[in-house]
């Protein structure tokens, strides 16, 4: 195994969190004291939670799920781009590439293989314009695809990890909260800052793991199926073209895929991304 330079920042940076929690704890009076009116953010609560679920995704997953699934915290109130607009959009599309390709074949799989570059059906069109057959093409098609979907499984599955680790960090932060408090009986106000250590850091971690970690597992999931269902019905398009297919029984496949595949309330126009 080997060390990545994107995961001892990470493992730096929650681990800096977690230092400063604990000089906090201790008395140094690292962090400001926030105003009564926002006294609701709790920084060290905060900074404990965060930094502990960090460390340990840093810990339990490879660099690169991070570098992917990370960017995905940005995006927790975007939505699927896939609608029945879009829908229809690849039908068209299909049936546009079929009425081109009748008219050149060689000049127009050239065009949408650099066209399409970093699509999916990009990546079919340049297995076109090589000379494998169509069950080599199918094969590699569905490996992509497969690949693809698998990636943003992944990804999920981080989110999965970090909802559980949310709360296990909240309950540590209760923990030290209430030791904290048995050493301070003698003094009210340390008394009652050792209380909200203790409760805030729960609060956090119940807050984390249910609002935003959690949905965005099923989000990325959800994601991820109706993905894979498009690219299978964009697969099985682009090889009828490629196999000479007459136009209504291309148009007549792409309509069975669509409503076989589950991808009724989620079709896709733009590859299964999340915007």
């Amino acid at each position: 195994m080997r060390a990545s330079s994107s995961t001892i920042l990470i493992f730096l940076i929650s681990t800096t969190m977690l230092v400063i929690v604990a000089l906090d704890i201790a008395g140094s009076g690292f962090l400001p004291a926030l105003p009564e009116s926002i006294r609701v953010l709790n920084l060290p609560s905060i900074l404990l939670v965060v930094g502990g679920v960090l460390l340990a995704t840093a810990i339990s997953h490879p660099p690169d799920v991070l570098r992917e699934g990370l960017p995905y915290l940005t995006r927790i109130l975007s939505h699927s781009g896939f609608n029945e607009s879009t829908r229809t959009v690849d039908v068209a599309r299909v049936m546009e590439w079929q009425q081109m390709m009748r008219q050149n074949r060689l000049k127009t799989r050239n065009q949408l293989a650099e066209e399409l570059e970093h699509t999916f059906e990009g990546y079919l069109f340049g297995l076109l314009s090589t000379n494998y057959g169509a069950e080599d093409i199918r094969r590699l098609g569905e490996a992509k695809l497969r690949h693809r979907a698998d990636q943003l499984v992944r990804c999920a599955d981080m989110f999965g990890d970090m909802s559980r680790f949310a709360p296990a960090f909240g309950m540590l932060g209760t923990l030290i909260g209430l030791i904290q408090m048995l050493g301070t009986f003698d003094s009210i106000s340390e008394l009652g800052q050792g209380l909200s250590f203790a409760l805030m850091t729960t609060l956090y971690g119940i807050v984390m793991a249910n609002t935003l970690f959690g949905p965005l597992e099923s989000k990325i999931r959800n994601v991820a199926m109706a993905d894979e269902a498009r690219d299978r019905m964009m697969l099985e398009g682009i090889l009828q073209i490629h196999e000479g297919v007459q136009p209504l029984l291309v148009f007549d496949t792409l309509m069975a895929n669509q409503s076989g595949l589950g991808i009724e309330t989620m079709p896709g126009g733009n590859g299964g991304q999340i915007g």
